[in-house]
């Protein structure tokens, strides 16, 4: 598998069909990233996810990666 925002591929893909939990897992995992990168996914998620815990966890998120892209802190490598 692949390390940091290169890992975003293999989320997605994850993301299909998983349960809640895996979800979850992969919204944290995105976050943590913290690459723009994954803000289409995010927003996608929140808008469409079937479940109200992984649409709430997907825009916290998408504001937390928001936030440090705007403040120069990112959790990405450079």
């Amino acid at each position: 598998m692949a390390m940091g925002r290169f890992a975003l591929v293999d989320v997605e893909q994850e993301l299909h069909g998983a349960n809640l939990a895996i979800r979850l897992r992969l919204i944290d995992a995105m976050r943590d990233i913290g690459d723009r990168q994954a803000l289409p996914l995010l927003r996608f998620l929140e808008r469409w996810d079937d479940a109200k815990l992984a649409r709430e966890a997907a825009g916290e998120a998408r504001r937390a990666i928001g936030q440090a892209a705007t403040s120069g802190h990112s959790n990405k490598p450079r």
